[in-house]
């Protein structure tokens, strides 16, 4: 544990300024991904009251549900490396 604890206390500000960035990567992806797929899941939402809203070929109901239920699934794992991301971070500088 000793080890551990001196790696972290011996890291240089570039290596936190690295750190720091990709919690802000891992930030804006998760965001990125929970907008995409609320608005995909705002035009399902609406297909279902309108069946002829937005008539075309790639806003069919068939083609937008697996964007939507991939897109939320990307949330997903991007909260949880958001999670990741902020222990390491927050490990990172209380040494």
């Amino acid at each position: 544990m000793q080890t551990s604890v001196a790696a972290h206390a011996s890291q240089s500000e570039d290596e936190r300024r690295v750190q720091t960035s990709v919690f802000v990567a891992y930030a804006v992806a998760a965001t990125l991904w929970l907008l995409f797929a609320t608005a995909v899941g705002v035009v399902l939402a609406y297909k279902f009251g309108a069946p002829d809203f937005a008539p075309g070929e790639w806003l069919t109901f068939g083609r937008l549900r697996p964007i939507h239920t991939n897109a939320t699934l990307q949330i997903a794992l991007s909260a949880a490396d958001l999670i990741l991301a902020t222990s390491a971070v927050v490990v990172s500088l209380r040494t």
